[in-house]
């Protein structure tokens, strides 16, 4: 249980906004560029609010999936005012248990098997909060039948495949598996593989089969059925191949080889002849003997018969005088990877007594399995999917005759395979850095890949596998090589390893850095002008100290993922882009911050993006003037900052006295020429373009953070704007400072038009609108500031 009050926090600089003399100072603190609003004074001394109080903990619940479980608030929680309450409540994982809340009472939905924590909330009408949590858990449900298996009558020795993957059901969806018991292995025998039960019948008699379902918890469902193996009487156990017998010659035919019977009885013989004129029969123990009478045909049909009388025929052809072609040789049996081919050459497997010409075709027993195709002697066998098939191939003469030879092709289970080298890795002593394993392995039949990796030395590098990410850990200085094995489901494997080098961890050196991360929309020379230009900002922060941030993970900035883990962020890093914003003429860019330090709230990770249309028509001078401003939002000028609106005009009139109210900014307003400036110092501009991110217009033109740069000559860094960032914080050195010296309007607050076009280059909008996430120093997200 965690109980938990939310009131609010001050910021250093809280907006003010005057009218002529007076002075109203807000209770709260902005922390956005800009705003526009502003806080009278408050009522006279009352009693102060106090928060709602937890009275006693929410027990834990354990339900059954799909269940409901309702809880009054209003006994767990009180308002010492008396003050009606407002409740609320969340789940950690909604996956697992859904919370919902009607009046003071909150329902939780059992939804996916799990633990969840729920977070109920009181607030008051003042906004004060307590919080209680409880730990929900879906406990795992055994699975249930589903219907019923019926009997089998089987005959002896054939077997039968049973589905009782169908009869079963798990409440969870939790894979099943399944065993069977034969309660006679004597009459019948069971074997269960995937959701298929394989009963084979081995003797006379009956037996009960039990089908048992378990899921992964050990929970388990069974069902049976009866399997009844009847008395058999003989059948065929083979074909009995057809004769060609040249005039006047014979053959014995063993009859006896081509029948069984199931229940082991002896079995008697007899064979008749469809035309004795052309082939006659006689039989003696199992053997027919077959004479050759006249040219023709003849059907010989040899019967087989058990002492109860039950029979079984088989029937082969006796040709005279034309001789078929027959084997003269074996084929062998294939095997071969999923998509592959090989070509079997079957005409030297097969010759004609008669020096025939002969013809050949194919068949494969499962064409999902293996495909065969026949053309002049050659069969084609193509390998579709793993498995086993027979291929027949037939040779046959003009006159019709065949002969028929089988081969066997397997098609096996193929091993997972590198598809791209595993990367040599260079990490620093602490660093820890996931590698997807998946994005290096495949398996050519679709097999899920089992992951294990090992270090050649746990000391340095220590590995952490969890589904197919590795996650590597340096420990200490050297190098290790780790080896990842890929594993299918049935059991075959792949291999590969990389190097990992572990350096020493260097603290980075002293001043303010500026790091960039570049879009391959970025050119060189682009590329150039934002390193001068960000040396510029470097030199001014140089005395700056900001506490790393390191980002073990991907991060998002505005539009922008980045595909691998940050790392270690001292002092900025800003991302640049370069793509069509709006034309020529219009925004030549926009940034802003994405991720701000806890505690200082001055930035970690920012974003620029300049506009591919405008950029050719820039001086080298307006380059530069452009990305200093840009950089400077991501800096927090205009983004971060408390702008003070003293005035009750409306927000986008010049009668709003929009100002920068920061001790430092106004000391340097002062000494360039404001110190006689009646209105709010230092003034902003509190109309497009840029309202409430930019000095005014009309008081800073030719100044960098104006709404406007030069167009030729560059704009003037001035110490107004250096000592901006003083109050936001940095350590400055003034000494970078341009010359500038302020306009004073004929009227305060007021402004002037913007210049004629040509001199300068509106900036349009340019600040970077999206939520800004606070971090700690390990780039945990403490609180999330939504866009002004």
């Amino acid at each position: 249980m965690r109980v938990s009050s939310l009131a609010r926090r001050d910021y250093p600089w809280s907006p003010r906004r005057t009218v002529a003399a007076a002075v109203l100072v807000s209770a709260g603190a902005w922390f956005a560029a800009c705003s526009d609003s502003g806080t009278g004074p408050g009522p006279g001394p009352s009693t102060p609010n106090r928060p709602p109080v937890a009275t006693q903990a929410i027990p834990d619940r354990d339900i059954a999936l799909g269940d409901t479980v309702e809880i009054e608030l209003g006994a767990h929680f009180r308002d010492p005012d008396g003050d009606a309450l407002t409740w609320r409540a969340a789940s950690s994982s909604p996956a697992v248990a859904s919370a919902s809340v009607a009046g003071s009472m909150v329902s939780v939905v059992a939804l996916a098997r799990g633990a969840a924590t729920i977070t109920a909330t009181a607030a008051d009408p003042g906004g004060l909060e307590a919080s209680l949590d409880f730990e929900v858990t879906v406990r795992n449900s055994g699975p249930a039948p589903a219907g019923e298996l019926p009997d089998l009558e089987l005959k002896l020795g054939t077997e039968t495949d049973v589905d009782v993957s169908l009869v079963f059901t798990d409440p969870d969806g939790d894979t099943l598996t399944f065993r069977a018991v034969s309660s006679d292995t004597a009459v019948a025998t069971a074997a269960a593989a995937g959701g298929a039960v394989t009963v084979t019948a081995r003797a006379r008699g009956t037996a009960t089969i039990t089908a048992t379902a378990a899921d992964p918890a050990g929970l388990e469902a069974s069902l049976d059925f009866d399997v009844t193996v009847p008395n058999s009487g003989p059948a065929p156990a083979g074909e009995l191949a057809d004769l060609e017998l040249k005039l006047g010659t014979e053959a014995d035919v063993d009859v006896s080889a081509a029948f069984a019977d199931p229940d082991g009885d002896t079995l008697t013989f007899r064979a008749v002849s469809s035309d004795s004129a052309v082939a006659t029969v006689a039989v003696a123990a199992g053997v027919v003997k077959v004479t050759a009478r006249a040219r023709g045909t003849a059907t010989i049909t040899a019967t087989a018969a058990d002492p109860a009388g039950l029979e079984a025929s088989l029937d082969f052809d006796v040709t005279v005088p034309n001789s078929a072609p027959a084997p003269a040789g074996e084929l062998a049996d294939l095997e071969l990877e999923v998509g592959t081919e090989a070509d079997v050459d079957v005409a030297s497997a097969f010759s004609d007594p008669d020096g025939d010409a002969l013809t050949f075709r194919a068949a494969s027993s499962d064409t999902a399995v293996a495909r065969a195709a026949s053309a002049e002697g050659v069969v084609t066998v193509t390998a579709r999917a793993r498995g086993t098939a027979t291929i027949t191939v037939t040779a046959t003469d003009p006159g019709g005759l065949s002969a028929s030879h089988n081969f066997d092709v397997v098609v096996p289970n193929r091993a997972p395979r590198l598809t791209t080298a595993l990367p040599d890795l260079t990490l620093t002593v602490g660093e820890s850095r996931p590698l997807v394993l998946s994005r290096y392995f495949s398996d050519p039949d679709g097999d899920p890949i089992a992951f294990v990796a090992s270090s050649s030395d746990e000391t340095r590098v220590s590995l952490t596998t969890s589904g197919t990410t590795v996650r590597i850990e340096a420990n200490r200085s050297g190098a290790a090589r780790v080896t990842v094995r890929a594993a299918d489901v049935h059991g075959l494997s792949a291999e590969a390893s990389f190097g990992v080098t572990v350096t020493p961890y260097v603290p980075p050196p002293s001043g303010f850095d500026v790091a960039f991360g570049w879009h391959s929309s970025v050119s060189a020379s682009t590329r150039a002008a934002i390193r001068q230009a960000a040396s510029t900002w470097e030199g001014i922060l140089a005395n700056t100290e900001l506490s790393a941030v390191r980002f073990d993970r991907q991060i998002t900035c505005g539009s922008l993922t980045t595909t691998e883990p940050v790392g270690l962020v001292d002092d900025l890093l800003i991302f640049f882009a370069v793509t069509s914003i709006d034309g020529e003429g219009g925004t030549l860019g926009y940034a802003g911050p994405c991720y701000v330090r806890s505690g200082s709230f001055l930035p970690s990770v920012g974003r620029v993006v300049l506009d591919s249309d405008d950029l050719p028509r820039l001086s080298a001078a307006a380059m530069q003037s452009l990305v200093l401003h840009e950089v400077a939002h991501v800096l927090g000028f205009g983004t971060i900052w408390n702008v003070t609106n003293p005035s009750e005009g409306t927000a986008g009139t010049v009668t709003v006295d929009t100002h920068f109210p920061g001790p430092n900014a106004v000391a340097a307003f002062d000494a360039a020429g404001g110190a006689s400036y009646t209105g709010g110092k230092v003034p902003v501009q509190n109309v497009d373009p840029g309202p409430d991110g930019h000095w005014r217009y009309s008081m800073f033109a030719g100044e960098l953070m104006a709404p406007s740069i030069s167009a030729h000559t560059g704009s003037a860094v001035s110490a107004i704007t250096i000592q901006a960032l003083a109050d936001l914080g940095y350590t400055v050195s003034g000494g970078f400072a341009d010359p500038f010296s302020v306009i004073l309007p004929d009227r305060a607050p007021g402004r002037l038009p913007l210049a004629e076009a040509g001199r300068m280059l509106r900036l349009g909008d340019d600040i970077l609108r999206i939520p800004i996430r606070v971090v700690d120093e390990n780039g945990r997200v403490v609180r999330v500031i939504p866009p002004r």
